[in-house]
């Protein structure tokens, strides 16, 4: 590989949690690109222009619309890139690369892949691994080091000073709950949303940001009237500008909610962020994600089998609630 390349990195996953878990491979590979900076060629679906392009390690988003081909490439090669990463298994993405003229292309090299990229392919016995354990291990395997710093996301100063003018105000410690999800498979019942509330207020909570899209805006508010209806400070936040809600998530002292974008931005901002896994994988990438899963062991099983009182005793498992004390408000503008 050239010294100081001029690198493109290929990220074909549509959601924001894909995105941020994407982002440490990106700056790690961009230590050692020309600027310090990578060209990142994605989808449009999560907007990653308008909340990735601040970061320092980005230099330029790319959107593709649809599957790459000769038009693709011949975008690409207008570029000049002298390194692609293909953080994927795509054979057509490969193709893409290969096309533009881009001399060192690598990825994961399973299959056809492997007749297009120029490093050395991955083992075979880890195809059917999780996709973040192939990058992985094509980092290592082109020891390209990742370092802690890697998996924090850098909210803009004046999003966290939006936060403080907009909420400071409010009792602490702050719960922010992630009631939506891309599919309704995955999002735990209200009524335990409730009862958790109830739970964490006992135990000393002072106040409950209920955060979700502008689509989810009817079960937000329900779950805020709700809460209020009991005693519990309930804010709804479902029109904040993304890069708000990040900002509000980082100055939250604990996340609860489905798996989906939020709960992987919460992590990725350095907040203790418990996902409810009742019905997918339990996602392992971040020190700061935890998940919870129901003791049942019917199958197939609910969101609604995982109880509130269980995620309230897991909570108190992994210390969650220890530092409530410790306050935000001195986060550094």
């Amino acid at each position: 590989m050239t010294h100081n390349p001029k690198i493109l990195v290929i990220q074909p996953r549509s959601g924001i949690g894909d995105a941020l878990w994407h982002l440490p491979y990106m700056r790690a590979l961009a230590r050692r690109a020309a600027g310090q900076k990578i060209t990142l060629l994605t989808k449009p679906l999560a907007g990653t222009k308008t909340w990735l392009s601040h970061d320092p390690s980005v230099g330029e988003i790319l959107y593709l619309e649809g599957k790459p081909n000769f038009s693709t490439a011949k975008r690409l090669r207008a570029h000049g890139f002298d390194e692609a990463w293909i953080l994927h298994a795509s054979f057509s993405h490969a193709l893409a690369v290969f096309l533009a003229r881009i001399p060192t292309r690598i990825g994961p090299g399973f299959g056809a892949q492997g007749l297009l990229t120029t490093n050395t392919p991955l083992p075979s016995n880890i195809r059917k691994s999780h996709h973040l354990q192939h990058i992985d291990a094509l980092l290592n395997s082109m020891k390209i080091p990742l370092v802690d710093a890697d998996h924090r996301f850098f909210v803009p100063t004046e999003n966290r000073r939006f936060v403080q003018e907009a909420y400071n105000h409010l009792p602490r410690p702050w719960v922010t709950f992630g009631v939506g999800a891309s599919v309704a498979w995955r999002v735990w019942p209200q009524t335990h949303f409730a009862e958790l509330a109830l739970c964490l207020k006992r135990a000393g909570a002072g106040t409950f940001f209920i955060c979700g899209a502008p689509s989810e805006r009817a079960a937000i508010d329900s779950l805020t009237q709700a809460l209020t209806t009991q005693g519990v400070c309930a804010i709804s936040v479902h029109d904040l500008k993304l890069l708000q809600t990040f900002a509000l998530l980082e100055a939250a002292d604990l996340f609860v909610g489905n798996d989906s974008g939020l709960l992987n931005a919460s992590a990725a901002v350095g907040t203790p962020s418990v996902g409810l896994f009742a019905v997918s994988p339990v996602l392992t990438h971040s020190k700061l994600l935890y998940g919870a899963v129901p003791h049942t062991s019917s199958s197939p099983r609910r969101m609604s089998d995982l109880s509130a009182k269980e995620v309230y005793a897991f909570c108190h498992e992994k210390n969650l609630l220890a530092h409530w004390n410790s306050s935000h408000a001195d986060v550094g503008l």
